[in-house]
């Protein structure tokens, strides 16, 4: 017989996720699929092997890459309370995207997206600094 209960387990790598300032929107947050050759350089920013929850996002040419500069529409953030693992050859992983929500760009895990953050206009987040 098939056994079809749910195993979970912890990585040991959970990140600080003071950057959602509250808990709304995390149970809608929509996949995606990103090419971790374009999130290379924040690869074991806080965790080794893994992309840390917190990165902001934009889409373009039709791909989810972090959002690094001021002219770029802010999609949402990587959502994911122990980040994200990537192996050596992988060509693409998969991840949830929190497209609405509370953020406080405070705790935002790359330094230089803290700014742009707080900058970005049209948005469905709530930036505060709580």
């Amino acid at each position: 017989m098939a056994n079809f209960g749910i195993k979970s387990a912890r990585t040991g790598h959970v990140q600080d996720t003071r950057w959602r300032a509250f808990a709304h929107g995390e149970d809608t947050a929509r996949p995606g699929q990103i090419d971790p050759a374009d999130f290379a350089a924040l690869v074991g920013l806080v965790n080794p092997g893994y992309i840390p929850s917190g990165v902001a996002l934009t889409i373009t040419g039709g791909k989810i890459v972090p959002l690094t500069a001021a002219e770029d529409v802010l999609y949402g953030f990587i959502n994911d309370d122990d980040g994200i693992e990537i192996a050596t050859g992988d060509t693409y992983a998969t991840i949830a995207v929190l497209l609405h929500g509370g953020i406080n760009p405070n705790y935002l895990p790359v330094v230089a997206q803290r700014d742009l953050v707080k900058a970005a206009t049209g948005t469905h987040f709530i930036v505060t600094e709580v």
